[in-house]
């Protein structure tokens, strides 16, 4: 009888653990632009904050909200998943350090805001619409009051973040080019 059970038990945990891993793995990479990402990635949480939508708000440079005009402001959104991958992570941590390091004195100046936003919360909709979001993206956006204002995914993201000079480069370029060409 105890072979029984210890072959019952077996049985019955085996297929369990595994499914209960394979579930795990699913819900990590819905968020993800790609299933495989390559390689191992060290992914460290930066150290913004998500505040929601900010329809008449804007961040001070220490990040707390403040209301102003953020009609001739260019925004640079990080949207995510609730659930996040290791890349998912590694991408908002180049594109904040990237950001926070070239563009400190146009973020104090506020000419720059830096958001990351949960896509799935239910206020952030709208973005999820207006931006056609369905993985992990960074946002550039330019509103000018006159009713001219652009935006523009920045794509390449993926492909470069085993690339952290080039992820750089390409994201100081990118985030420059919108605040010289307001």
């Amino acid at each position: 009888m105890h072979k029984f059970l210890k072959h019952y038990r077996l049985s019955i945990t085996v297929p369990t653990g595994i499914m209960g891993v394979l579930f795990i793995i699913a819900l990590a990479q819905q968020g993800c632009k790609t299933a495989n990402s390559p390689g191992p990635i060290s992914a460290v949480e930066p150290s913004g904050q998500d505040i929601g939508t900010i329809s008449a708000m804007k961040l001070d440079y220490s990040g707390n909200p403040t209301v102003k005009d953020v009609s001739h402001t260019v925004i640079a959104y990080y949207f995510h998943r609730t659930v996040r991958c290791p890349g998912c992570l590694q991408i908002e941590f180049m594109a904040d350090q990237a950001i926070r390091e070239t563009f400190n004195r146009e973020l104090k100046d506020s000419n720059l805001v830096w958001l990351v936003l949960n896509m799935e919360e239910p206020d952030n909709q709208e973005f999820v619409d207006e931006y056609d979001l369905d993985a992990s993206t960074l946002v550039l956006t330019y509103s000018a009051s006159n009713g001219k204002g652009r935006w523009k995914k920045l794509e390449k993201v993926w492909e470069l973040m085993h690339e952290p000079e080039a992820f750089g480069r390409y994201v100081e370029k990118e985030v420059a080019d919108y605040l010289t060409n307001k």
